[in-house]
């Protein structure tokens, strides 16, 4: 049989963008820093971003996959990649289409004995399959109610299947999902390139950027004053705000559509 999950239920990966290394902003800072002053972000495809992480995931989901056959798994694949509305109590996940064997519940019987013995998965069990303030719990609680629900067909067949799935994950590899996440991020650091994904627009006339060169400064000096002369503090507005005059008045040509050849010919 084939069950839709996710990697927040089948916890066998901790899937995270939001404020981690994983986010865009973290993974390609060195190339947020090098857009400088006159340059800035006009697109970005956040959704071809997280998807670009998929098949390094299905890599990892196909060896938790060959481990796992001998509690019944046959096939995991991942599908794609899901966000919260808000990150307060959520984080992102994969969406994922586990095929398991029939007799599923056969398999968790004949396997409980050797998960509840496991010291990992007695500590994942008593930390997160249990309600707490602000957040019910909907499966069962202890490892008895767990093996009664699914010996008598009882509760929410996803959610046993869920426990048992992690369960088995636990007592093969441990507590890894969040180190194999930040594995799999570094391993996209080293082959995304911010080019795949981002667009840029500058934000001074075209051709202009080499003014900021350390070999241009004083024809950039000289061309500011002569700009200055002629329109006055014309780019003293908020808008035009930066870290130098030279790129606030450069921001303020680019708007008033004044290309560099015009600057220079002032």
């Amino acid at each position: 049989m084939k069950i839709l999950t996710t990697t927040n239920r089948f916890e066998f990966v901790k899937c995270n963008f939001y404020e981690t290394l994983a986010d865009p902003r973290n993974l390609f800072e060195k190339d947020y820093d090098k857009m400088g002053e006159f340059e800035e972000e006009e697109d970005f495809d956040y959704s071809k971003y997280c998807n670009g992480f998929i098949p390094s995931v299905q890599e990892w989901a196909d060896e938790v996959c060959y481990k796992l056959k001998k509690y019944g798994v046959k096939d995991i694949k991942v599908l794609s990649v899901g966000h919260p509305r808000e990150y307060n109590f959520y984080t992102d996940w994969m969406n994922v289409e586990v095929e398991i064997s029939d007799d599923w519940r056969e398999c968790v019987l004949k396997n409980i004995r050797y998960l509840i013995s496991d010291d990992y998965c007695v500590k994942y069990f008593n930390e997160h399959y249990k309600s707490v303030s602000g957040y019910i719990f909907f499966g069962p609680e202890n490892w008895g109610d767990f093996k009664s629900s699914v010996e008598k067909k009882e509760g929410d067949e996803s959610i046993l299947i869920d426990m048992y799935l992690t369960l088995s994950f636990i007592k093969e590899f441990h507590d890894i999902a969040d180190k194999k996440w930040d594995d799999i991020t570094y391993i996209m650091m080293e082959t995304l390139n911010y080019e795949n994904y981002g667009t840029t627009k500058l934000l001074i006339p075209e051709g202009s950027e080499d003014l900021f060169k350390d070999s241009k400064t004083m024809e950039a000096d000289e061309l500011y004053h002569k700009v200055l002369d002629k329109y006055g503090w014309a780019w003293r507005y908020p808008k035009y705000k930066s870290k130098t005059e030279l790129c606030a008045m450069l921001k303020w040509a680019k708007d008033n559509n004044l290309t560099i050849e015009e600057l220079r010919s002032i």
